[in-house]
């Protein structure tokens, strides 16, 4: 389905992929403190460093963000 939305607008795809990748992330982390009741930061570390790493490749290094983001 969200292949099909690109063809009107590359934005709608970029979108679609960031709104499924929060959603993974939020579907691991409910299956680990719902059903597992277990408190886990590791998470939101990794999801912290793979942005904070992102940013400064593109604030040092003057890079476009989908090449940040690879």
């Amino acid at each position: 389905m969200i292949p099909l939305a690109a063809k009107t607008s590359p934005y709608s795809l970029v979108l679609g992929i960031e709104v499924l990748l929060a959603v993974l992330f939020a579907t691991s982390l409910h299956f680990i403190m719902g059903p597992g009741g277990m408190h886990s930061f590791g998470h939101a570390a990794y999801f912290g460093l793979g942005a904070y790493g992102a940013a400064l490749t593109v604030k040092f290094l003057s890079a476009s963000m989908p090449v940040a983001g690879r």
